[in-house]
């Protein structure tokens, strides 16, 4: 709990509230490829149904400097079978949510987050969708930055300039997967490379002229 009071002599404190804190932080630049086993992915695997988020070498979009794909390389992803493979049951409604450590932002202009995705699914019904949320809050469309994504059948880049305004809050990415009980594409959700890093020299937003005569 916090509160707090003026400054000045005789001052009163607020009311306390609640403030909820993480017991540990990453910091940028963060980048995530799931292919180190010993040290961990950080992330927090959660909810209902067969369709759960899994680790593991079912799936892998991570290259060396050749261009090769790693040797027994891992990635984040939606498995009805403990993460043997990408496959999920589309006759089981499911609910599954993949939740990063908590990242501190520091202070910068900008910032650039980005990841690689696969998804097969469903409009509307067998989905993903990603969240960039302040640390304690729940998935909502006030954080959302990916939306409903279904039938991305090739590896896809997904990249995003984030504004000074993230300076110095701490987040949470978050990988939600939706599914209800008919039909829809394989594989489920897949996700890899996931970076995110402080940019210096702001990216040109718009470009003005005027005319002077």
């Amino acid at each position: 709990y916090i509160a707090a009071r003026q400054s000045c002599e005789g001052g009163t404190y607020s009311e306390a509230v609640t403030v909820v804190l993480p017991t540990s932080v990453v910091e940028l630049p963060y980048s995530q490829n799931f292919d180190d086993t010993e040290a961990g992915h950080g992330y927090t695997l959660s909810g209902t149904g067969t369709n759960l988020w899994a680790v593991g070498t079912a799936a892998n979009n991570t290259t060396d400097d050749a261009g090769i794909l790693t040797e027994n390389g891992r990635a984040l992803y939606i498995s009805s079978d403990n993460g043997t493979t990408t496959n999920y049951n589309n006759s089981s409604t499911s609910n599954a949510v993949a939740k990063s450590p908590a990242i501190a932002f520091g202070e910068a202009g900008s910032f650039n987050l980005s990841f690689d995705y696969k998804v097969g699914g469903e409009s509307g019904c067998d989905y993903l969708s990603v969240y960039l949320l302040p640390y304690g809050a729940e998935p909502s469309t006030s954080y959302r930055i990916l939306s409903r994504a279904y039938n991305v059948s090739s590896w896809e880049n997904f990249a995003t300039t984030l504004s000074a305004d993230y300076s110095n809050g701490i987040y949470q990415l978050v990988f939600e997967w939706k599914n209800d009980y008919s039909q829809g594409n394989q594989p489920g959700a897949i996700v890899d490379n996931i970076r995110i890093e402080s940019l210096s020299c702001v990216p040109v937003s718009s470009v003005a002229a005027t005319l002077v005569e």
